[in-house]
């Protein structure tokens, strides 16, 4: 019976060393009824795959074999889950099937890519009015990702490319809407300088060159900041802070070639042509009724028709006198009145609730309790620093997998219920001796994480020398 063999077994403690492991710790002489059992699988290669194709070691093709693997494991994985029931409950753990769910994980959180691109769409649609100047914006960034993979992988020679460097899309949406609000919020100043108004040329001119400045500073101290990890010595480190300048930098040019002409070019065909129209269509009023009042006022004087072709020409907009023509007014005449109506009614009513908040009642209660702010702040400061003082480095591993993912309530299971064995990866330690160190000089290529360069073996080095 079970119970005779499970006797048995315990009671030769040459033949129970040998399978103890595979019990949980409760098991033993007292005890001969296991809650919890285990098994492993080992998986060997150079592989053998089921259309005979054979592999001549590890590293022979090493991808396709890799992928064998994964097919295998997410195999077994299914076929143990067959087994379990409501009695009995089969735990299956494997190193391929865990990177396979731990790259599920990442590429289901770049899901979150598409939420941050919806809100700082809707965000900067809200702050502009305008539907084409965000979507403009976040093409830009969709391009400019194109733009630095090339800089990255030409320019810098960087062949290594991993998720890591994905991330750099969230840090990228950031500046680049930071961008477009300063370029749209020196545009909005330029309503100010009323020479800037009836001339587009003058005014986008005058919006570059204080816009790209002010870009330009903030650009260039964050692409310096990712640069600076560019010579760090863990690879994927420096890969990331290349690949982010590259990225920094192609929104730039983006941001100050590219944004400034749609901008500029949506004043023109759109809000200068709504003027237009609406000029045209209080020109007609304003000319019916004058016409209607000459008509009356027709036998007062023969001169009449005179006055009314004046009339008309100052209902319209026109200027008459040459001599007082601006050479550089490249709007139309007709809606010269109208669009320095509206751009004066912009003027006034320019600032949000959002913006009336903080540059009137915030600034003066900031004002007020500028010296309890310092104070709190000083007390901030000095708390943080008393903190960051005690951190220390983690006491338990770090959990990668979601709650209740079966590999974590796998790995939870061997770790509360069985003994550590040397089948345990946690309690595997080793020492090696008579190396002098690795030689790097050879590594043709920093960015090829397989390359680690050639073992430098100390020649001297003697087991029985005593040490010092």
């Amino acid at each position: 019976t079970i119970d005779s063999e499970a006797t048995t077994l315990v009671n030769d403690e040459s033949e129970y060393n040998k399978v103890k492991a595979l019990f949980d710790e409760n098991f033993g002489t007292s005890n001969i009824r296991a809650k919890w059992l285990r098994s492993a699988i080992r998986f060997g290669a150079p592989i053998q795959e089921e259309s005979g194709k054979r592999y001549a070691y590890y590293q022979d093709d090493k991808e396709p074999q890799d992928d064998y693997m994964e097919e295998v494991a997410l195999d077994m994985a299914d076929f143990v889950d067959d087994y379990n029931s409501s009695n009995f409950k089969v735990y299956y753990y494997n190193v391929l099937w865990f990177n396979v769910e731990y790259n599920k994980l990442i590429l289901g959180d770049f899901a979150f890519i598409g939420l941050s691109f919806a809100f700082v769409l809707f965000y900067m649609m809200v702050h502009t009015r305008s539907v084409l100047i965000p979507a403009v914006g976040m093409t830009q960034v969709i391009c400019a990702f194109p733009m630095a993979y090339v800089l990255y992988r030409f320019i810098f020679q960087v062949g290594f490319f991993n998720m890591m460097s994905l991330l750099s899309i969230f840090v990228i949406l950031g500046i680049a809407a930071d961008d477009m609000f300063v370029y749209m919020d020196t545009w909005k100043q330029s309503l100010e300088h009323e020479v800037l108004i009836h001339n587009l040329e003058r005014r986008a001119i005058w919006t570059y060159r204080k816009a790209a400045h002010a870009m330009f500073v903030t650009t260039l101290t964050t692409f310096c900041a990712f640069m600076a990890t560019g010579v760090s010595e863990i690879m994927p480190i420096a890969a990331f802070g290349i690949f982010s300048a590259c990225f920094i930098l192609c929104n730039y040019i983006l941001v100050i070639t590219n944004f400034p002409a749609v901008v500029t070019l949506r004043e023109k065909f759109y809000v200068w042509k709504r003027l237009k129209k609406e000029a045209k269509e209080a020109a007609s009023r304003k000319t019916s009724s004058v016409r209607d009042e000459d008509r009356k006022n027709s036998h007062a004087n023969s001169g009449s028709t005179g006055a009314a072709s004046g009339s008309i020409a100052a209902a319209i907009g026109y200027n008459n006198n040459p001599d007082n023509d601006d050479e550089e007014q490249d709007v139309e005449p007709e809606i010269a009145p109208s669009l320095t109506r509206t751009y004066t009614q912009l003027r006034a009513n320019e600032m949000s609730k959002a913006d009336q908040f903080f540059y009137s009642t915030y600034s003066k209660a900031v004002n007020k309790a500028r010296f309890g702010i310092l104070g709190c702040f000083i007390i901030w400061t000095a708390l943080a620093i008393a903190f960051t003082a005690q951190l220390s480095p983690p006491e338990e591993q770090e959990q990668w997998l979601p709650d209740g993912h079966e590999l974590l309530e796998t790995q939870d299971a061997m770790e509360d219920n069985f003994s550590k064995s040397e089948d345990d990866g946690a309690q595997i330690i080793q020492v090696i001796w008579g190396v002098d160190g690795v030689d790097t000089s050879d590594v043709s290529d920093r960015w090829d994480p397989d390359d680690y360069g050639e073992i430098d073996w100390d020649n001297h080095f003697d087991m029985s020398s005593e040490g010092n």
